[in-house]
């Protein structure tokens, strides 16, 4: 709420709660309900699921699939012309678990990374370095629900 400036009353208000129930839970006084979640993750605009995983009522994803999610939605987040990059150097990423190491040389991600740097605009850096940090708040928040469940 915090990061977008609204206040307990803009949540109700945007979600179709009441400034009671959204209050009883922030303050957890009150457990979030399914229907609850769903309402707010409308709200925010966040994917449903997560947000009923994060509130304990969908059990966690095993963290391969999790992952697995959080690469897709990465994916989804990142500008057009940025994907085949990505997809490039997951690709090269993945090929490096299956070649034998080059002594003296850099392997074969290296190399893509070097050819990433020469081959985008600044913009697209700074984009994908917007979405790396995304993901590692992401990271922490599920860290920090985990420690709170």
């Amino acid at each position: 709420m915090e990061e977008r400036g609204w206040s307990m009353r803009e949540l109700g208000r945007r979600a179709g709660v009441s400034n009671a129930l959204v209050s009883l839970v922030v303050n957890e006084q009150a457990a979030a309900s399914a229907e609850f979640c769903i309402k707010v993750a409308d709200a925010f605009g966040w994917p449903k699921e997560e947000t009923l995983r994060l509130a304990g009522i969908l059990d966690p994803l095993p963290p391969e699939v999790a992952d697995e999610q959080d690469m897709i939605r990465a994916y989804r987040a990142i500008a057009p012309e940025l994907r085949q990059v990505a997809l490039d150097l997951l690709r090269d990423l993945a090929a490096v678990r299956e070649l034998p190491e080059e002594s003296g040389s850099p392997s074969l991600a290296v190399r893509r990374l070097r050819r990433i740097e020469e081959e985008v605009s600044q913009d697209t850096l700074e984009e994908f370095t917007r979405i790396f940090e995304y993901l590692v708040d992401l990271r922490t928040k599920r860290e920090l629900a985990k420690e709170n469940a």
